[in-house]
């Protein structure tokens, strides 16, 4: 039977017009069959006390007039269904001239209370649809103790005579990303002014027939089937159906994506499909109640059934793939309180054909939430109870141990290979569990980087000796030991607010560059912070470090020479003033106090020197023949390295000619 449900904020009840045939349609000459209204009355919010329901159909032989009548007596009208001996028998009259058939349902003793959840039903039989084609408005008058209320109910269609829609069936329902759809249906009757349309997602097409092939779905899918009349009149008359196709897994497709919480990537929140159908009643917003409102993370929105629920009727969600559940959590009925779910059970498979039962929840609830520790990639509540109003869920929400990504305003957390194609700017932390490509020409912007699991980070400036891009990071770096760090377009570790840590090797300290794995920078690698190099470094570029914390390579540390070596030969490295331990052979560790002192290099290595006087000061380095290599002048309080070569001198001289003091540490590979 076809359904029109009218929901008015001016009505206590809520008002649903079934019709048998389905749709109706017009008489002929030589075919007036019988038709039958149903009303139904339910008091969805609260109890409701009922002094009585005028429903005003109009009559005559009009588009808008349902029937032609001579008067009332040879309709038949009578109260059905449970509590249907509480109402007396409907009285019927002709008003407005005969324009109008008012049918009065009316309880025994009035005010009679209608309890919340119950309905009542009225059938009103026994008379023929005219001969003229449209839509029909039929008023009613609602008293109760609260108060008179009219209201016009949605129209009710006569379509062309013959005409049927029915079985709307997507074979299969359920297929998997890329796959087409076959779509079935019943028609007939009507002539050729009937047009049919079928509509999904935000296209349209016209069909033909009784089937059609969708084109390859990404996503779940409603669908819609449209028959089209037009009057003589120009009026338009419509009977849809409706139906869902749910497709796992699901693409998400979109130019700009603006994340204002949590973008969650392979965790995702499941497709929700029901037995229930969804109600085409739009919301304020103009969406229809979609069943996949209940995985959305909006608790504003929410699917609303077609249907009024009986046992094993079911609403369920496909994960897309085994998952480890830990969570479970449900908003049920909308914000008023209104369309909450009779008893069920949840229940968990992960085949989606044998169920086990995880709990029972009570009928009537808001909320439920619960934790759990199950494997399983479908949930479903299944009712176990029948309820004469719809349901509503605005939240069917699950918890799953954290895969794919999930990426939020602060952090990004990434558990399965990633390749990013495009430049990434995270603004906050960001923590893969697995391996993580980065294409070449692009740059990833973020704060803390952490690889985990023995997984390696290849980014433009890992393993991309054509990457011009670099990566800055504004906070922590720590690759796990063992795994190798390849700087091809340059890596900047800055000290932001407070203490930073890069961390290359599993080692962390404040302020520290940690090496534990080689490293191969083919351009600039700069890092304001100390640095700690326990393995195989080769600089192709000049490399600044303005601390130096411990250089370890082919030099004698504690008798013994680490291998393998730290290899400065093809570039520059510049070390600023020295924080702590130098573990090398260290030349003249004290103060130049005098002017015009020359020191001898032994072995190659680096100067390092500090003006920690108000003066200016001069360093010249000559080579073992003489020639000047380099000078340079340090302003007061400035800092300086230079590379050096065995045999070099290094010439310092204080403007003036005057006494400075000038701190002075010579770090050689040497001897």
């Amino acid at each position: 039977m076809a359904a029109v449900q009218t929901r008015s904020a001016d009505t206590l009840l809520s008002y649903r017009v079934d019709t048998d045939p389905d749709p109706l349609t017009v008489s002929t000459p030589t075919s007036a069959p019988p038709s039958t209204l149903i009303f139904t009355v339910t008091a969805e919010t609260a109890d409701v006390a009922c002094n009585s329901i005028t429903f005003r159909i109009p009559i005559g032989a009009g588009e808008n007039d349902l029937a032609e009548l001579s008067g009332p007596d040879g309709v038949d009208a009578v109260p059905v269904g449970e509590g249907a001996s509480n109402w007396s028998a409907p009285t019927k009259t002709l008003e407005n001239n005969g324009a109008v058939l008012a049918v009065q349902l009316k309880p025994k003793m009035a005010p009679i209370t209608l309890p919340k959840g119950k309905q009542i039903t009225l059938r009103v039989a026994g008379f023929t649809v005219n001969r003229v084609e449209g839509e029909v408005r039929i008023g009613l008058t609602e008293v109760t103790t609260s108060g008179t209320k009219p209201i016009t109910l949605d129209p009710v269609f006569k379509l062309p005579p013959g005409f049927y829609l029915r079985n709307l069936t997507p074979t299969p329902l359920l297929v998997e990303n890329g796959a087409t759809v076959d779509l079935t249906w019943q028609s007939g009757g009507g002539d050729n002014r009937t047009k049919y349309t079928m509509f999904w997602d935000r296209e349209s097409e016209t069909v033909s027939g009784e089937s059609w092939t969708s084109p390859p779905l990404h996503q779940t899918t409603g669908f819609m089937l449209q028959a089209l009349v037009t009057t003589s009149g120009g009026k338009p008359l419509t009977h849809t159906l409706t139906t869902t196709v749910t497709v796992a897994p699901q693409d998400l497709t979109t130019r700009d994506l603006t994340v204002n919480c949590t973008l969650d990537i392979g965790n995702g929140p499941g497709t929700a499909t029901t037995n229930l159908g969804f109600s085409t009643s739009t919301g304020e917003n103009g969406t229809r109640h979609l069943p996949s409102a209940m995985t959305d993370g909006d608790p504003n929105t929410y699917w609303w059934s077609a249907d009024q629920p009986k046992a094993n009727d079911w609403v369920r969600v496909d994960l897309g793939s085994e998952r480890d559940i830990t969570r479970v959590r449900f908003l049920f009925g909308i914000e008023t309180g209104q369309y909450r779910l009779p008893a069920c059970d949840l229940e968990y498979s992960t085949d989606g054909n044998a169920w086990s039962k995880y709990t029972s929840i009570p009928n009537g609830q808001e909320t439920y939430e619960g934790t759990t520790s199950r494997k399983a990639r479908y949930l479903r509540l299944k009712m176990t109870a029948e309820q004469t109003w719809r349901i509503a869920i605005r939240s069917f929400d699950i918890a799953t141990l954290p895969r794919g990504a999930v990426i939020t305003p602060s952090r990004a957390d990434f558990n399965t290979p990633v390749t990013i194609v495009g430049d990434l700017v995270v603004k906050g932390k960001v923590r893969f569990e697995d391996d993580v490509t980065v294409a070449k020409e692009h740059s990833l912007t973020t704060g803390d980087i952490t690889v985990h699991s023995d997984h390696t980070l290849k980014a433009n400036w890992i393993n991309a000796t054509d990457g011009t891009k670099s990566i800055t990071v504004r906070d922590n770096v720590a690759v796990d030991t063992d795994k190798t760090l390849t700087a091809g377009g340059g890596l900047t570790v800055t000290r932001g607010y407070g203490l930073r840590t890069a961390q290359i090797g599993g080692l962390q300290e404040n302020e520290a560059v940690t090496i534990k794995s080689p490293l191969t920078a083919e351009k600039e690698f700069e890092v304001r912070g100390n640095l700690l190099a326990k393995g195989h470094a080769t600089i192709t570029e000049p490399t600044k470090v303005l601390r130096v914390r411990e250089l370890r390579g082919p030099v004698k540390q504690s008798g013994e020479t680490q291998d393998p070596p730290i290899d400065f030969s093809n570039g520059t490295i510049k070390v600023g003033k020295i924080d702590g331990l130098i573990s090398g052979k260290i030349e003249n560790k004290g103060t130049w106090s005098a002017p015009y002192v020359n020191y001898k290099v032994k072995a190659d290595g680096i100067f390092v020197g500090e003006n920690d006087s108000g003066r200016k000061v001069y360093v010249t380095l000559k080579d073992a023949g003489g020639n000047e290599v380099i000078k340079v002048k340090l302003e007061a309080w400035e800092e300086i390295s230079l590379p050096v070569k065995g045999g070099w001198t290094v010439y310092r001289d204080v403007e003036g000619g005057v006494s400075a003091n000038f701190k002075v540490r010579l770090f050689t590979f040497g001897q």
